[in-house]
């Protein structure tokens, strides 16, 4: 799936999620915004990923910029180190993430610890529940084991830049509109 698809999918389960808890409007936006970053990150191991490149805040500012730079250090090596949909693309990277963004997010109160950790865990998920859709699959066990694992039988599965991607997109949009409405 392309990046867009997979942030799309992500916020919106994530804001469905904000919903059925009835969270208020400032943990909306934490899980939300958690979720964009955490349905980025198992491309981590794509060199020219979207989590590699710099934001547009980057771009304007020298300091945002040069903390960005350095943060992204040590996923440019894992990138290089790493196979595409390998390890990062498992339950294991999701559950460490989704602990390590809670522990960042910590020293904010347990609260924000929470929103934080939940919001990566839904976006990691549901980036691979959405390459777990595509033909190429996801090893959802690495490191324990290589086999590849689908969620739609063969037929069915969604290429990616396709068609079928761009109208699973628009149904996410749909069902999105249709739980915030309601």
């Amino acid at each position: 799936m392309r990046s867009a698809t997979h942030e799309l999918v992500g916020v919106s389960l994530a804001l469905a999620a904000a919903r059925a808890v009835e969270a208020d409007p400032l943990e909306t936006v934490g899980l939300a915004a958690a979720s964009l970053c955490g349905s980025r990150l198992p491309d981590i191991d794509q060199l020219g990923a979207r989590v590699h490149r710099r934001s547009r805040l980057e771009r304007r500012s020298l300091l945002v910029g040069a903390t960005g730079a350095a943060l992204r250090l040590p996923l440019l090596a894992l990138a290089a180190l790493v196979p595409h949909r390998g390890l990062t693309h498992s339950s294991l990277a999701c559950a460490a993430a989704a602990a390590f963004a809670a522990l960042i997010a910590s020293p904010a109160g347990a609260s924000a610890a929470l929103a934080v950790g939940a919001g990566v865990a839904i976006g990691y998920a549901a980036h691979l529940a959405a390459d777990a859709c595509t033909p190429g699959g996801v090893r959802l066990w690495a490191p324990l084991s290589g086999q590849r694992g689908w969620l739609l039988p063969p037929r069915a599965r969604i290429p990616t830049g396709s068609l079928r991607e761009a109208g699973l997109a628009a149904a996410v949009v749909a069902a999105l509109v249709v739980v915030l409405l309601a």
